[in-house]
């Protein structure tokens, strides 16, 4: 019952977490767009911040590793994303707004790294596989990213996205209590330990393979909702376009983690490599909304092998 109980709760934490990411990732670009920021103003908002975020990530780590404690430190992080995006959503200058976003992803994005290991943990402790659990990460995006352009057009429109943030955030932040620390493996992490990671060139190429692919992968998160409106999408269309790639990944994150353990994540990043690549040259070719559509479900062969790997 308390195995059941801990995987229930990582399960829900995934669904709500991603669903969080659900309101922004599609519907941020539009509400930008809404208050008059140009498309450039708007990528260079949406790029910054994830990309500032990737070097606070090991931060969090290391503190999370010293402390032997995953959950208080998502605890801490989600509290202070609440509180940026607050002035993100109540900020009219851009420079404020690109400050708060800013901020808002340096607590934010670490959040996802730090669940999935303690979701790791506990899975090879009780003989269930990760995509398994991951897979409701994927189911919550779905329905917050259909049911967001509703919800919104229910509540006025893309100005009230605020509410729609902060709403999500009360079951996670509820669910979190209900969550155990994983008892931790092995050393701590020291400074000393950090300095051989730096040292292992074979690990350093593959952050490097890693990172390279994430840039045109979070391009496309952060412009891909302005692209379809360009295109005669509706909001509603652009919620369907995420939800789309986030659907086909069900079946890829709870088929592909038994098998793809047994390729190499090197022969694994570079087959996704060239496959976001012809993904990415049929997206320039797209001129119509539903072959926009129709190019998300690559992610189930990309994103899913990618984030797997």
């Amino acid at each position: 019952m308390i195995v059941d109980k801990q995987l229930g709760t990582l399960r829900g934490l995934q669904f709500w977490l991603y669903a969080a990411s659900g309101v922004a990732t599609p519907f941020l670009p539009l509400y930008f767009a809404e208050k008059g920021y140009s498309s450039s103003q708007i990528g260079a908002m949406l790029m910054a911040g994830p990309l500032i975020a990737i070097f606070f990530q090991p931060i969090w780590g290391y503190v999370s590793d010293r402390m032997q404690t995953v959950k208080k430190v998502v605890f801490l992080l989600w509290i202070l994303t609440i509180l940026f995006s607050i002035g993100l959503f109540v900020s009219e200058a851009y420079a404020m707004t690109f400050m708060f976003i800013i901020l808002m992803y340096v607590f934010f994005q670490p959040s996802f790294p730090l669940l999935d290991s303690i979701t790791i943990q506990a899975v090879e402790r009780r003989g269930a596989t990760y995509g398994s659990i991951r897979l409701f990460g994927s189911l919550g995006f779905t329905a917050i990213a259909v049911a967001g352009g509703y919800i919104l057009e229910a509540m006025g429109g893309i100005q009230q996205l605020g509410y729609l943030f902060w709403g999500v955030w009360i079951i996670p932040i509820l669910l979190l209590f209900r969550l155990k620390d994983e008892p931790a493996e092995g050393e701590r992490m020291t400074l000393r330990s950090i300095q051989g990671i730096f040292g292992n060139k074979s690990f350093l190429l593959f952050l490097l393979l890693v990172f390279v692919i994430t840039i045109p992968h979070r391009m496309n998160d952060a412009m891909f909702g302005l692209y379809m409106k360009e295109n005669g999408a509706s909001d509603t269309q652009v919620g369907w376009g995420f939800a789309l790639s986030a659907i086909v990944e069900l079946p890829a994150f709870l088929l592909l983690s038994r098998y793809l353990k047994r390729i190499h994540e090197f022969v694994l990043i570079g087959i996704v490599g060239i496959l976001y690549s012809i993904r990415w040259l049929f997206y320039a070719w797209a001129s119509e909304p539903w072959q926009i559509l129709l190019l998300q479900a690559g992610a189930s062969v990309t994103f899913a092998i990618f984030w797997i790997s």
